[in-house]
């Protein structure tokens, strides 16, 4: 695919792959190298910290779905945008199998955690966050595209976010006791919120910047994590 010089989302907690930044400059390459075809030239709602921080295939990818991945990204607060920057964070959008990728290779054919009553192996899992390589497979942003968040980028995102700019939220006691309190009314017999804070935390996030609906249902659903997840993303001093 011709590109222009311009322009200018599951988890794995504590196995962070072993990428090297060689591995993303011999297929991908930052979003500020390239033009993607931008249908508008009102690019304001593209944050600036993306070109950083967001890296896509030389070749062969979908414009249109790396924008809607964009637009997602981009609905999460400049400033956390920024701290995601400055700790090297990467958000990588890739084609394929997430076990193609370097680093994922030994998980071909295995089973993901809570998936072991069903037929899934992490050769068709879209996304995986936790490190500070974020994983999003393109075309896959949406409920039912190969998972069960209202947004990929957001959840896999907020796995990171979790663990390398909040400090493991999902060990602390206040978490904890909210997530007890709202988990079964946000998410009634969904065992993998249930069970994992963790995934509740990511899911809450991606509810929270997808879209003013699913902000409006967390709120109504579940006030004190909304207000709890205000507090611990809209009071840092970053």
């Amino acid at each position: 695919m011709k590109k222009r010089i311009l322009f200018v989302c599951m988890l794995l907690l504590g196995m962070g792959p072993a990428i090297t930044y060689s591995s993303f400059e011999r297929n991908y390459t930052l979003l500020k190298n390239v033009d993607i075809g931008m249908e508008t030239s009102n690019q304001s709602y593209i944050s600036r910290y993306l070109n950083e921080i967001v890296y896509i295939p030389k070749d062969n990818y979908n414009e249109q779905e790396v924008m809607t991945s964009l637009h997602y990204i981009s609905r999460i607060p400049s400033p956390l945008l920024k701290e995601m920057a400055q700790k090297e964070i990467n958000i990588k959008l890739f084609n394929g199998q997430l076990t193609d990728e370097p680093g994922f290779l030994f998980l071909k054919g295995k089973v993901p955690r809570g998936y072991e009553l069903s037929s899934k192996v992490w050769d068709d899992v879209p996304g995986a966050g936790g490190s500070k390589t974020v994983y999003v497979k393109i075309g896959h942003s949406k409920k039912g595209q190969g998972h069960g968040s209202v947004n990929l980028e957001l959840h896999e995102i907020a796995h990171t976010v979790d663990r390398h700019i909040l400090h493991n939220l999902r060990h602390k006691e206040k978490f904890l006791t909210v997530w007890n309190e709202e988990k079964q009314i946000l998410f009634p017999n969904q065992h993998y919120f249930l069970n994992y804070p963790e995934e509740y935390f990511a899911e809450v996030f991606a509810m929270y910047y997808a879209n003013s609906f699913t902000r409006t249902y967390l709120k109504e659903n579940a006030p004190k994590t909304a207000r709890y997840l205000e507090e611990v993303i809209g009071g840092r001093n970053f």
